[in-house]
């Protein structure tokens, strides 16, 4: 073939100047080569990460983040690399189904999130064969047993109810008070509806259940509504940092009360936020295996070199969720929803960071719950 450059500079055959053939010949073959690079795979993350609630969306798509870098330096999936759009939900439904819509617009059609249980009918309206979503944290049993486009990798919330209800039981506690947050009911009101059920059968029924809107309640009024049932025994179904201002507010004038929350409070912001009075408090968190796994234990030194703390649970489960669709990925015979969907369906065990687990065909999975303890600044597993 020839080619011939007509411009105020050049007017030569490149058939004459041999020098030119070669620069031309370069430059076409970087243009063929950039024009056959295959483009990202984009993978959406959407949660609340700008409230007084965001540490927990924070910790998972850090995690995510890392974990897709990870996969990015060895080549990418099935030689494309990643592309991770982030989106901020608030919290708020008819924000959310605005992201939601955002990211098919922008091409996006696998995402990581949403991460509040009060999130749940926005990810079902937006949930479809064009949007698979990959919740890590969500277990809010209005979604299970549903054949959609929403996998999750976090347990029950009932199961919480559960495993308190035993405890409360076993060790002869009284007394109890639980304190709500309306903000995120679809969580909160399942477990204290369950657990009042469960303790009512054998006549142990709470004392009080005190519920509360984080968005526009006075957390002041909520301690005191607490200290005037005199409890010996304080459930908190909340978030972080109203957690850890109820936790100072009651301690101090119940200094021996038998305190409890639950793993949406297990993040670095109840540490933090309160102080000495949130030692010895315990928490219902998902199961950790005793020994940790080389996968984990690289998981989480990379994580505190890169974000300056330690992994949160969320952190886990927001590495979880990303694993379970990286398989979907890669194992999927198109790259559509719906066959990643199947391929996540199709994949008998997903070795997560620190056991392995399985997702059903409703895309719910087999984790369970157990208790932790606040022991000078850290998380540690109880068990039997």
């Amino acid at each position: 073939m020839r080619l011939k450059i007509d411009n105020k500079y050049f007017n030569h055959s490149i058939k004459t100047k041999p020098v030119i053939k070669i620069i031309i010949v370069v430059l076409l073959a970087g243009l063929l080569l950039s024009g056959c690079a295959k483009a990202p795979i984009k993978i959406g993350f959407i949660g609340d990460l700008t409230s007084k609630n965001s540490q927990l969306s924070i910790d998972a798509r850090n995690a995510v983040e890392y974990a897709m870098n990870q996969v990015n330096e060895k080549g990418g999936i099935n030689g494309r690399l990643l592309e991770l759009v982030v989106k901020d939900d608030q919290a708020d439904t008819a924000i959310a189904l605005k992201r939601d819509q955002e990211f098919l617009d922008e091409g996006v059609h696998f995402v990581i999130g949403h991460m509040h249980s009060n999130m749940a009918d926005a990810m079902k309206q937006s949930a479809s064969d064009k949007l698979l979503f990959i919740s890590p944290t969500m277990g809010t049993d209005t979604l299970s047993f549903l054949d959609d486009f929403i996998i999750r990798t976090a347990p029950l919330n009932a199961a919480q109810a559960q495993i308190f209800s035993e405890y409360y039981l076993e060790n002869k506690l009284t007394d109890l008070v639980v304190v709500c947050d309306l903000m995120n009911r679809e969580y909160t009101e399942t477990v204290a509806n369950q657990l009042e059920i469960l303790l009512s059968k054998s006549n142990a029924k709470p004392k009080a259940m005190i519920k509360y809107d984080s968005r526009t309640d006075d957390l002041k009024n909520v301690v005191d509504q607490v200290l005037l049932e005199k409890p010996n025994t304080l459930l908190l179904l909340s978030q972080a940092t109203d957690s850890a201002y109820f936790i100072q507010g009651i301690k101090k004038a119940l200094p021996n009360i038998n305190a409890f929350s639950v793993s949406w409070s297990m993040t670095k912001d109840f540490i933090v936020n309160g102080g000495k009075y949130a030692e010895g408090t315990k928490f219902i968190g998902v199961y950790s295996p005793e020994e940790e796994s080389n996968a984990y234990v690289s998981f989480a030194e990379g994580f505190e070199k890169v974000y300056n703390y330690k992994p949160s649970f969320a952190s886990v489960l927001g590495a979880d969720a990303f694993q379970t669709l990286y398989l979907g990925i890669k194992g999927a015979k198109e790259l559509t929803p719906t066959h990643v969907k199947q391929a996540i369906l199709a994949t008998n065990v997903i070795e997560g960071l620190q056991e392995s687990f399985s997702i059903d065909k409703f895309g719910d999975d087999t984790k369970g719950y157990m208790f932790f303890e606040l022991v000078n600044g850290v998380y540690v597993p109880l068990r039997e």
